[in-house]
């Protein structure tokens, strides 16, 4: 860049650090009300009282009003210097851009921009975005808002959920509601499948139907416990169990649903439970009159579900017929992660206890252990490439990893799993 992007990204510095630290709705810092009577700045920079910022941007403001953006350039670059607020920092950068435009310097103005952009690029959301983006086409182009045809999207979603969106039908207004309750599954979990609006929205982009509006309304719980409250929710604007499109991901663990809650499943769950019993994955959705259709994505053993996930995700239709999905009863790596991780709180006592022989102890230890097909651990050791062999820390921690518990596979599986200790 030249050397005015170098000064102005000078201003900007700090903002990175700060947009990690405010919500998109946050405005951040202190304010204070302008006095009318404020005197105006000078032709140079003032000395910006450090909790009144507004203060010192209402001059900037009132500079720019009178024409003067050489006054306004240096209220402003004092105050950007200031500041370590992400948001705050933004609405002073945005008014710096009109002041070096102000002042014929429109490469200053569009650097300026783009250092607020690159700033900014791992917040999703935050209030400068937009107007900073159109005063930069407007520098570079001489236009604010975009002009010819905008090409539709390409539809990269998986084939099912171009199937899914075929159950949300426009209303008396035109308006589609996708509104889905998921069970079993956090929604951060959850794959690509259940992006039904962005479906609907293509489907209407192909059908040349504009005037629809797609809105929707995804709720997710961890577990079944939260069918009662899609059983009583009444707010219209929220997923209802007698209207949603329900899905519940079903295993023989904690996402067993109860037979009590059957009636919202598409099979009775004894009979779901047998097929995940004989170490077979399952699929299976069921209409319901007045309501969407109701979906249970099944497997033996929670790391398992994405496997059937995966396996639901290719089909081109609703699985109203129960589909059986082959799925390996192996342990998985996050699995494995999980059980042993349960068991790190012990291994640094281990640690803590040797450091009171050794302070200097520090390295890594490589586990290896077998798993039998029950869940049970055997054959632990220490292997190759381990830098911590103090023999009382080995023991102990090998004595822990002797005790942990996996699911049972019916399989057996070895396992190197390296840890660092230190101090």
């Amino acid at each position: 860049m030249n050397n005015v992007m170098t000064r102005v990204m000078g201003l900007a510095m700090g903002l990175v650090t700060a947009a990690g630290c405010v919500g998109p709705e946050s405005s951040g810092g202190e304010t204070s009300e302008t006095s009318p009577g404020a005197e105006p700045a000078g032709s140079e920079a003032q000395a910006i009282p450090a909790s009144d910022p507004r203060l010192a941007l209402e001059r900037s403001r009132r500079a720019l009003d009178r024409g003067d953006g050489e006054a306004a350039v240096a209220e402003l670059e004092a105050l950007a210097a200031k500041l370590d607020n992400g948001d705050e920092k933004n609405e002073v950068l945005l008014e710096l851009s009109l002041a070096y435009e102000l002042d014929g310097d429109v490469d200053a103005a569009v650097d300026v921009l783009e250092s607020l952009l690159i700033a900014n690029a791992t917040r999703e959301r935050y209030e400068a975005r937009e107007p900073a983006e159109k005063r930069l086409r407007l520098l570079l182009t001489g236009s604010a808002e975009e002009t010819g045809l905008r090409l539709p999207a390409k539809s990269n979603l998986p084939p099912i959920t171009a199937a899914l969106q075929q159950v949300f039908e426009p209303d008396a207004e035109g308006r589609v509601l996708v509104d889905v309750f998921i069970f079993g599954l956090p929604r951060s979990e959850h794959s690509g499948i259940f992006e039904i609006a962005e479906a609907k929205r293509h489907e209407l982009e192909q059908d040349l139907t504009t005037n629809l509006k797609v809105s929707q309304s995804i709720s997710s719980t961890g577990s079944w416990l939260g069918l009662p409250r899609a059983i009583g929710e009444t707010d219209p604007s929220m997923p209802q169990a007698d209207r949603s499109l329900l899905v519940f991901y079903f295993d023989l663990g904690d996402n067993r649903v109860p037979s009590r809650y059957d009636e919202y499943l598409p099979l009775p769950s004894e009979e779901i439970a047998a097929v995940l019993e004989r170490g077979e994955g399952l699929v299976a959705a069921r209409k319901r009159e007045g309501g969407k259709p109701v979906l249970v994505i099944a497997a033996p053993r929670r790391a398992q579900l994405e496997l059937v996930e995966q396996a639901l995700a290719e089909m081109k239709e609703i699985p109203y017929e129960p589909a059986i999905v082959e799925v390996k009863p192996n342990l998985t790596g996050p699995e494995i992660q999980s059980v042993v991780r349960g068991s790190r709180k012990a291994m640094h006592e281990c640690y803590k206890t040797a450091l009171t022989r050794d302070a200097a102890l520090t390295g890594k230890m490589h586990l290896k252990f077998a798993i039998d097909g029950a869940g049970a651990v055997v054959d632990a050791s220490l292997g190759e490439g381990s830098s911590l062999v103090e023999e009382q820390l080995v023991s102990c921690v090998l004595g822990h990893v002797a005790k942990l518990s996996f699911p049972a596979t019916g399989e057996r599986t070895t396992v190197t799993y390296p840890i660092s200790m230190t101090p």
